[in-house]
């Protein structure tokens, strides 16, 4: 059986100094290296390269040093891995849940998953905050408004969704006042606002007979370009109703047709309400002559 020169020996038992438990056979499929061990069983190797059987022994004993640490650094890993699986799947639970809670309006519960979203970073976003508010909105307008205030503080920036989402919510609490300070604060914030954001300003306005506020929102849409919808129209109609103004309704009806925006039934029954307020007997029969004209 061949041997290794003493210098080779000398060297090996520097490794087993420093934690390497040898070259025989199980060593080299279990051996444990420190940087230096492995050094040193690479400056073994080149001394030994005029040995062909002392090379074999020492890249054999490389070989396996090599593998070693990629054995350990998986063991560390897996653990690893095991908990990110766990924590992901907690994650998207969560997110179903907030999702159900908001198609369902359960504000309690949204608000609750929000909370223990929290506690993960940067697992809440605007997505999250926009679900929550939707939940509340004008049955627990000031946990709505609330949510939008303490949005920064979360890291989270508010965008033209949120804002919609608030102004609706102000609508739906008959809250227009604070509907058009939402909308002042979508200009402060440099945000572009929509035909949504104006649907919701303008129908926050409607349900308080705000006609006027109304109507000028809508010429405000025109100047920014943004096109108006039968959902826009029916809002400023139905705040000509509440604000007793029927002449200016049928006015609205013959610009709907300028623009080509088809009137629907909700437009008629908002247009007729808005008329049948004025009189009743032959005067009534009188508008709904000059409304069927327009419609």
């Amino acid at each position: 059986m061949p041997t290794l020169p003493k210098c080779v020996t000398l060297v090996l038992l520097a490794c087993v100094a420093h934690g390497f438990k040898g070259c025989t056979k199980a060593t080299i499929t279990t051996g444990h290296a420190s940087s230096r061990t492995l050094f040193a069983v690479r400056v073994a190797s080149s001394i030994t390269s005029k040995s062909r059987e002392s090379s074999r022994i020492c890249a054999r004993t490389i070989a396996a040093v090599e593998r070693r640490p990629k054995v350990m650094v998986a063991s560390k890993t897996a653990p690893r891995d095991e908990e990110e699986g766990v924590a992901g799947d907690l994650k998207s639970r969560l997110k179903t849940t907030l999702h159900k809670a908001g198609k369902k309006r359960d504000w309690r519960a949204a608000l609750q998953t929000l909370d223990e979203m929290k506690l993960s970073p940067g697992l809440v976003d605007t997505m999250s905050y926009n679900i929550a508010i939707t939940a509340c909105g004008g049955r627990q307008l000031g946990k709505a408004l609330d949510l939008l205030d303490e949005m920064e503080e979360e890291g989270v920036t508010p965008n033209i969704f949120i804002f919609n989402s608030a102004i609706k919510a102000c609508g739906d609490a008959d809250e227009y006042e604070k509907a058009l300070s939402l909308l002042d604060e979508v200009f402060g914030r440099g945000l572009s606002p929509n035909l949504i954001t104006y649907n919701a300003a303008i129908g926050a306005c409607a349900k308080c007979g705000r006609w006027q506020k109304a109507l000028d929102l809508l010429g405000e849409m025109s100047e920014r370009q943004v096109v108006a919808d039968v959902t826009t129209y029916n809002a400023v109609i139905e705040a000509f109703a509440g604000g007793d103004q029927w002449e200016k309704a049928l006015d609205l009806l013959s610009d709907m047709s300028e623009r080509g925006v088809v009137p629907n039934a909700r437009t008629r029954t908002l247009a007729i309400s808005a008329c049948g307020k004025q009189g009743s007997g032959r005067t009534l029969w009188g508008y709904l002559g000059q409304l069927k004209k327009k419609l």
